[in-house]
């Protein structure tokens, strides 16, 4: 079965091309790279993307599409691999391996045509609501007046047009009639999402800016990356959980904050970045968090993504050790014991090991 089975039925121009790439896996790499600069220009074109260069097209993306600027680097740096790598002369050939060309072309496309669903569903909910809300106001007048043949019609209206909204969504999401998300969903990725219906309201509402729901949305998709039948797609899963989880993030949902820190400080998408991991651990402990409080300390203990400060450190476990988590009692109670940036007192450090020893938690050195 093709890599690019996913496309069927959704880009089937772009299905077809994506195939005679394969076909070169292994017999001409120079072709390979050729084929596969002109289906990623392809894709772009089809999206409506205005500009004479793919650079220009990929810089219009953003008027179109929602995507990372991490992806429009992506898309631009996958062209100049492919140029960079095509021979003209005789008796020279690419050596680049063949299998990662192909899985960045899958991971670009999978982007770009998961983004323009995305729109689509956008703009049909942004066009329901105008419409709900004028049938709204109509609604209210009626009641206003008394009107109950008037209150009956127009609530079936409303009906009519919350069912319109979930047909149409529907459409975009199965194109010939198989589930775009069914794969996700048939493997016990996430207990709370079992069927096609559930994901789809979850996708809506997270559509509408719901911030609980892009935080489910999120960490569908990671535990998605997690899940050992999707085995060479992790990457593109966890992207799609650090997008849905920085917009619940941005909302102030406590949950995706902290898991923003996690993607940040662990470096789950490239390069590790201490300073945001610490940011965004700084916003969830505030809130709140325990283990971003714990962590939070722990990072000012270390210097990490912040100055070192002993003070601070001491300060968080000892909010998170009063929140009951058995790890930072420990540190704390160590921190009493060895007097580190505080004052030593062994009364008060035999208090805290109790508290985290009731917790199966055993006493350790931890400084």
């Amino acid at each position: 079965m093709s890599r690019f089975e996913f496309l069927r039925g959704r880009e089937d121009a772009l299905y077809d091309m994506c195939k005679q790439v394969e076909k070169y896996q292994g017999v001409d790499t120079d072709i390979l790279m050729l084929k596969s600069r002109r289906a990623l220009e392809q894709i772009v074109t089809k999206l409506g993307c205005q500009g004479h260069t793919l650079r220009e097209k990929v810089d219009d993306i953003n008027s179109k599409l929602n995507i990372s600027r991490e992806m429009k680097n992506r898309i631009i740096k996958f062209k100049n691999l492919c140029n960079e790598s095509i021979h003209y002369e005789e008796g020279k050939t690419a050596t680049i391996a063949a299998d990662s060309v192909l899985a960045e072309l899958v991971d670009i496309c999978k982007w770009l045509v998961d983004a323009k669903i995305e729109k689509k569903v956008e703009t049909v909910i942004e066009s329901n609501i105008k419409l709900l809300q004028e049938k709204q106001r109509e609604l209210e007048k009626a009641f206003k007046n008394n009107d109950m043949p008037a209150v009956a019609r127009i609530s079936d209206e409303i009906k009519d047009l919350s069912t319109s909204q979930s047909i149409d969504i529907k459409k975009i999401m199965t194109p010939n009639g198989f589930e775009l998300e069914n794969d996700l969903i048939s493997n016990d990725t996430n207990k709370d999402i079992e069927t096609a219906e559930q994901f789809e309201l979850l996708f809506e509402l997270a559509q509408q800016g719901d911030p609980d729901a892009q935080y489910e949305l999120g960490d569908f998709y990671d535990l998605k990356s997690e899940n050992e039948e999707d085995e060479g797609n992790e990457e593109y899963y966890l992207q799609k959980a650090f997008v849905w989880y920085e917009r619940a993030a941005e909302q102030g949902h406590v949950e995706a904050q902290f898991m923003l820190s996690v993607f940040y400080s662990d470096g789950l998408l490239g390069e590790e970045d201490s300073q945001k991991g610490f940011e965004w651990c700084k916003r969830a402990a505030e809130q709140g968090h325990v283990q971003a409080q714990r962590e939070l300390a722990y990072s000012y203990q270390e210097g990490m993504g912040i100055e070192k400060n002993i003070q601070k450190a001491f300060e968080w476990y000892k909010r998170a050790a009063e929140q009951g988590d058995g790890p930072a009692q420990l540190h704390v109670a160590n921190y009493y014991e060895v007097g580190y940036g505080i004052e030593k007192d062994e009364q008060k450090a035999f208090e805290w090991y109790k508290k985290a020893e009731e917790q199966g938690y055993e006493k350790l050195q931890l400084i």
